[in-house]
């Protein structure tokens, strides 16, 4: 865990972070739709590829060994923000979920 929040710290856009973090699950359909074809992809959903500004910026980032890999802070809380507000996301929560997959 403490690897996810150095990531996070250091500047890698937050999609990236979840998704290395979801790669670990221990649940199943987890790992099986990070798999899935890109439109449905848990990748999709999470970085927002629907949306050409998002997909420019995780696309952008996507090698952990570039220099631009790396988001300016204003840049990381624009991604949380449009990650936190984005449709596609909240109309997938439901009640009773669990936030600790």
């Amino acid at each position: 865990r403490l690897h996810f929040v150095h990531e996070r710290l250091r500047g890698r856009h937050p999609a990236a972070v979840l998704l290395e973090e979801l790669a670990e699950s221990p649940v199943r359909w987890v790992r099986d739709r990070l798999r899935r074809p890109e439109q449905d992809s848990l990748e999709a959903i999470a970085a927002g590829l629907h949306d050409d500004t998002r997909r420019a910026l995780y696309e952008r980032t996507r090698n952990a060994q570039s220099v631009t890999a790396i988001l300016t802070v204003a840049e990381q809380a624009d991604a949380l923000i449009r990650q936190a507000t984005d449709p596609n996301v909240l109309g997938r929560a439901w009640e009773g979920w669990a936030p600790e997959i």
